[in-house]
């Protein structure tokens, strides 16, 4: 069966400028999380989030209410806007990156009572949608190919080699990690396995191309849970995106991997 890969859209005009003959002769559409534009967010996270301030939480000085509806409606918008035409042509396979609500909505929801503000949810666009498969910790056979996904979590070494300082980052990390590691555990051989993070040391390398602070440049970003995973199982392939440049395609044993880029970045992967 013949898939489109696309890497992380976040919001990029680019996906509608590819060739809609290609739209048109895949089985389906894979893409690893991060579909909606993220500026405001990627700002505000190197901001406040790094140094550990929650600013969607307890708003920081010359933070308003409008910046926090803002910045966390854009993504959800433009996600909605990717995906109502992407699913004109195809079933999209997803599953969530870092910009989706991975941790659930019940937190939009509180944050909206509590500001008075109105942050859409992305539950309310993904029901919408019929040619849509989100494979967070599911597995899904979509013409005889067996997919799973495991949507972005934060992992611990990441926490404790890039944002040591932030005990919230460790907090969730302790949380979220044993349950990648427990789901992977129990997950079979698929042909492809699709995460928002890469594997540790795989097309996952940190530099100066995306804005990144200075003390992250050269680190390796990915996942070791996801590494032990394709080394014990060999999936046929792996698709991953959130490490923008690291763009490109690996192989480890038999498993080709595949980090699909970012803005739109695209290939047809026969599978």
């Amino acid at each position: 069966m013949k898939f489109l890969i696309i890497g992380d859209p976040h919001g990029s005009e680019n996906i509608f400028k590819i060739p809609e003959k290609i739209l048109k002769e895949v089985d389906g559409i894979i893409v690893p999380g991060d579909l909606g534009k993220a500026d405001l967010l990627r700002k505000y996270f190197f901001k406040y989030s790094v140094k550990g301030i929650d600013w969607k939480k307890e708003l920081p000085d010359r933070l308003t209410k409008k910046d926090l509806e803002k910045a966390q409606s854009e993504p959800v918008l433009s996600c909605e806007k990717i995906l109502k035409y992407l699913t004109k042509f195809s079933k999209v396979i997803l599953t969530y990156g870092n910009i989706e609500p991975y941790s659930g909505e019940n937190i939009t929801r509180e944050r909206n009572r509590k500001h008075g503000i109105n942050i859409p949810l992305y539950s309310a666009v993904f029901e919408k949608l019929s040619n849509l498969e989100i494979l967070n910790f599911r597995k899904k056979e979509v013409g005889g190919v067996k997919f799973a996904g495991v949507p972005y979590y934060m992992d611990t070494e990441w926490a404790l080699e890039f944002t040591p300082e932030n005990s919230k980052n460790r907090c969730d990390a302790q949380e979220q990690t044993p349950k990648v590691e427990s789901f992977l555990q129990t997950l079979e051989k698929v042909d492809v396995l699709i995460f928002h993070i890469p594997p540790k040391g795989i097309l996952d390398k940190v530099d100066s191309t995306y804005g990144a602070p200075e003390k992250w440049w050269g680190k390796h970003a990915g996942s070791s849970s996801i590494l032990k995973y394709i080394k014990e199982k060999q999936p046929k392939f792996v698709i991953c995106g959130h490490i923008h440049e690291g763009k490109g395609i690996s192989k480890l044993g038999n498993t080709v991997i595949i980090n699909a880029g970012v803005n739109g970045d695209y290939q047809v992967t026969e599978v």
